[in-house]
């Protein structure tokens, strides 16, 4: 009650103020409900014109059955493929290096219509597959030449670089001690 009480006291004019306050505030409110509903529909509709155009990634199932070739354009490989049919290819990996993993038997295949055939499940377990886990094809060896370098040390310059230092070591060690005896 005390509200309509005050609401008496009011002027004409001070109500119709207020009354106009309430009626802006509440078309901003509009204004602002409509602007996101606006974009939302303008994001759905560009999500469906991609759709449209094929430009989505295409999905592939676990037991699919892909070419070797075409194992390329897996996304686990870093490759592409879309809907629309286009592809890109990995750019890490090649046939050949698939291939080579099949003869070492890190990578499981299958013959089908006289070609290699991969699924994404063994392309996916090859290729998260940490690299302690693989097999090495070879152990590194290292050879050690006459001067205690290895081959390796020398085609990476580290072996001149540990001579020079050795070799002034030396030499600033004479000179202390030239230095000393006198």
């Amino acid at each position: 009650m005390g509200d309509k009480n005050d609401l008496d006291k009011l002027s004409t004019e001070e109500l119709g103020r207020r009354l106009l306050a309430d009626i802006e505030e509440a078309a901003v409110e509009f204004e602002l409900h409509m602007g996101g509903i606006g974009q939302n529909l303008h994001r759905a509709e560009e999500q469906l014109r991609i759709e449209a155009m094929g430009m989505t990634p295409k999905h592939f199932d676990d037991d699919e059955l892909i070419k070797l070739e075409d194992a390329l354009y897996l996304p686990i490989l870093g490759g592409e493929t879309l809907r629309n049919g286009d592809r890109t290819a990995s750019r890490t990996f090649t046939k050949a290096s698939l291939e080579l993993a099949i003869k070492k038997g890190e990578l499981e295949a299958i013959w089908k219509h006289n070609k290699l055939h991969v699924t994404l499940a063994n392309v996916t377990k090859w290729a998260t597959r940490s690299e302690t886990g693989r097999k090495s094809s070879s152990p590194i060896k290292q050879h050690v030449v006459s001067n205690g370098r290895t081959h390796l040390e020398k085609s990476e310059g580290r072996a001149s670089v540990a001579l020079a230092s050795d070799r002034l070591a030396a030499l600033s060690a004479r000179l202390s001690t030239k230095k000393r005896g006198k």
